[in-house]
């Protein structure tokens, strides 16, 4: 249980870093002047389900009566690559026309 809990704490850990330039800083704008405002709840809340998942995916993967796998990443050809580069560039150009500027100021810092 002990390994489960130490998993769990790092995962939490790691999504907290994730999350916290993305979710956990708010743009807040008043008047002429900027200023980036922390968002704890949002991610502690983040970590939190991060780590509950953690902890609960033995019990589930036992409930579903699914044997320990071991994950092998597939194999990506060139053209698959290249496919993947191009999709990520077009998403990258297009999404800031669809969002707002406080997202995009926050990707852009990240």
């Amino acid at each position: 249980m002990s390994s489960h809990f130490k998993n769990a704490v790092f995962a939490a850990i790691v999504a907290g870093v994730i999350l916290a330039p993305v979710f956990g800083l708010q743009l807040v704008r008043k008047g002429m002047t900027s200023s980036i405002e922390p968002e704890w709840g949002t991610l502690l809340t983040g970590m939190a389900i991060v780590f509950v998942f953690q902890m609960l995916r033995p019990l589930i993967r036992r409930a579903l009566g699914r044997k320990k796998r071991v994950v092998k990443l597939p194999v990506i050809t060139d053209r698959a690559r290249s496919y993947i580069i191009f999709c990520l560039v077009a998403i990258a150009l297009v999404w800031p026309f669809f969002t707002g500027r406080g997202q995009v100021d926050i990707a852009t810092l990240v």
